[in-house]
């Protein structure tokens, strides 16, 4: 039995009216479709106030691409919501490792409540702003912890490309991807930051725990991996990220994601409504959010995943 069974309804609810017939949500967002074309042609925005699923608030920039999901569904990445909803319980410890402007640290504010701890972290200065803002705004609970760093494999600076607030969501130290990356490099600004690996971090925090992590850093999450060997040997957090398949380069980043998962004992699941469903031997990747877990995490167990032994294979290259 999942203890948060109705903020999993809840996100049923949200995601049936994303269901509904393309002409349908033509309609019911007419105005916002139109003032999103508006605003993008300009490089302009606005910030507002919207709602979450849960009933929470979060602080949208908008048209950016991941607040104006939000705006008009009340959710974003929704593989990830329910990872989160199915394992993530009171008193845990969340990474949510390239928060941008902090959806899921609020998520994890709410589902970790007031004896959990949500450590929020966001390479980006004008997007770390943004992240604090909305955290101190709209956090249910002081418990999230936001923190202005890249995490990667060892200390120093990495390069990022900046592609302003508008298109926050395409800042990475690689190329930008996705429809609007053309418009993105039209403003992008070339910047050094910090760079850290999370078990430093994780160890000067006197973290005797980590329950759970977000990773979404754009392409480097190979290096944020490789600077957690000794969290992820140690505390068995569950792990949802973002892997593909669709191209050779994103196969081959995704492979190196694999390896060193692999090397940790960790095996790949979808999430598919409220089941935990391991990916099969030689299966399509495509595009996904999977969680990682060890064989026999008794997180899985109680929710009751189809299998526990799926073994972990990197995609063909």
């Amino acid at each position: 039995m999942n203890i948060h069974k109705d903020e999993i309804q809840l996100l049923d609810i949200a995601v049936s009216k994303m269901q509904k017939p393309r002409i349908n949500r033509f309609f019911m967002y007419f105005t916002d479709i139109v003032m999103h074309r508006f605003l993008i042609k300009f490089h302009k925005f606005v910030t507002l106030p919207v709602g979450t699923f849960w009933g929470g608030k979060f602080s949208a920039v908008l048209p950016e691409a991941v607040s104006s999901v939000i705006a008009r569904c009340g959710y974003f990445d929704e593989p990830v919501c329910r990872a989160m909803l199915l394992t993530v319980r009171p008193g845990d410890v969340v990474l949510d490792i390239g928060a941008h402007f902090g959806f899921f640290s609020l998520l994890g504010s709410h589902l970790t409540g007031p004896d959990g701890c949500v450590i929020a972290i966001e390479a980006m200065d004008s997007t770390y702003r943004q992240l604090k803002s909305n955290i101190d705004a709209n956090a249910e609970y002081t418990n999230v912890q936001c923190l202005a760093m890249a995490a990667g494999n060892t200390e120093g600076e990495l390069t990022f490309n900046d592609y302003g607030l508008l298109f926050s969501s395409l800042n990475s130290a690689f190329a930008a991807r996705g429809p609007n990356k053309n418009a993105a490099e039209q403003g992008k600004t070339v910047i050094k930051v910090r760079m850290r690996p999370l078990d430093k971090l994780i160890q000067e925090m006197k973290l005797h725990r980590v329950d759970f992590m977000k990773i979404d850093t754009e392409s480097s999450e190979h290096l944020v991996l490789e600077g957690l060997s000794h969290t992820l040997s140690s505390y068995h957090p569950l792990i949802s990220l973002e892997v593909s398949d669709a191209s050779p380069a994103e196969t081959e980043h995704t492979a190196k994601i694999f390896a060193i998962l692999k090397n940790h004992g960790y095996a790949a699941h979808r999430i598919i409504k409220d089941h935990i469903v391991p990916v099969p031997e030689g299966s399509k990747i495509g595009y996904d959010n999977f969680l990682f877990a060890r064989p026999n995490d008794s997180r899985l167990r109680t929710i009751g995943t189809q299998s526990l032994h799926s073994p972990l294979r990197s995609p063909v290259i």
